[in-house]
This record gives C-alpha cells, sequence and structure tokens, in this order.
C-alpha cells in the first residue's frame, strides 16, 4: 500500500465522518 494511497483513504475516511456529522 502506497503512501499516497493511505493518505487519500485517510483524507476519504475524515471527510466519510465530517458527512456523518454533518448529518
Amino acid at each position: 500500500l502506497s503512501e499516497c494511497h493511505t493518505k487519500r483513504f485517510e483524507l476519504m475516511k475524515r471527510i466519510g465522518e465530517g458527512r456523518r456529522h454533518d448529518e
């Protein structure tokens, strides 16, 4: 797993959590 892919995964996860809190 590349570092760039990991960072993107963490970013998507963070966005998902933020979106969940928005609702």
